[in-house]
């Protein structure tokens, strides 16, 4: 859920650009993720049960949320290009993976976006498709270089022999969450301002 303000003044404006960035049509969004736009005049005087909905709509559809951490891999924003011939993002990539059979959402990953320092990437899921994104960690690499063009690893991967990795996210008791320090062998030099 994402909330702008902007200057009464620039209401008007501001609403004419969020309704033509997502007016739900096929296209580029930010982030990859289409989202629902709601113009609000003024959401401090809106009823305490019209936000209390709005927040519900936005916990239920993101359900109980478990997430790891992906290291080794480019910026998200980073360009590759498919088999296929299509341009996609990495971000755009990670998000459009297939889910496995059995799991609760129709896509692997809810949410893909870089820790607060960039070095690692944070993806989300359901809490009770774990098993099944735990057994998916060790396919996702090599379903990436099959859809990738010739050439393209080295774009996606910061060291293509080393590939990807995965690590545990825990919360805190305020709901932040964190990933332990212990990384793989060889990419310590990739982890620098962690």
């Amino acid at each position: 859920m994402l909330f702008i303000s902007s200057e009464k003044s620039k209401y008007e404006e501001a609403t004419v650009f969020f309704k033509s960035l997502y007016d739900g049509s096929p296209k580029a969004y930010p982030n990859g993720s289409m989202m629902l736009f709601i113009p609000l005049t003024n959401c401090a005087s809106a009823s305490s049960e019209y936000r209390e909905k709005i927040i519900f709509k936005h916990n239920k559809y993101n359900g109980d949320e478990e997430a790891i951490c992906i290291g080794g891999l480019q910026d998200l924003d980073r360009k590759i290009t498919l088999l296929n011939g299509k341009v996609i993002s990495i971000r755009e990539l990670l998000k459009s993976f297939p889910a496995s059979p059995g799991m609760s959402r129709p896509v692997l990953f809810q949410q893909v976006e870089n820790n607060s320092s960039g070095q690692v990437v944070m993806v989300s899921y359901q809490k009770t498709d774990t098993p099944l994104v735990r057994l998916r960690q060790n396919t996702i690499e090599g379903e990436i270089k099959r859809i990738i063009a010739e050439g393209e690893a080295e774009k996606v991967f910061l060291d293509e022999v080393a590939g990807m990795w995965f690590r545990s996210v825990f919360k805190n008791k305020g709901g932040g969450v964190f990933f332990p320090i212990t990384l793989p062998l060889g990419t310590a030099s990739n982890m620098k301002n962690m």
